[in-house]
């Protein structure tokens, strides 16, 4: 099967319809509530880089500052290892 829907991949692995290769953040609350099982727990995948599109420097809303430099400062948020 193939989607390119996170919520739609993460509720066939719900119901048991195979593996599934998300980040982190997305299937952490699934794991914690024991929805979704981590099989392999000491792979990784790779890292996604991700990017703030933001408005020039002087259209940035203040949560859009923050959010960046907040980024910045923890470039690895979510990493577990």
């Amino acid at each position: 099967m193939s989607t390119n829907d996170g919520e739609v991949l993460c509720a066939w692995a719900e119901h048991g319809l195979g593996l599934i290769l998300r980040s982190q953040w997305d299937v952490a609350p699934r794991i914690a509530a024991g929805r979704l099982v981590r099989v392999l727990p000491a792979w990784r995948g790779e890292i996604a880089d991700i990017y703030a599109l933001v408005p020039s420097r002087t259209g940035q809303s203040s949560r859009a500052q923050a959010f960046v430099a907040h980024a910045k400062r923890h470039p690895r948020i979510g990493d577990d290892a």
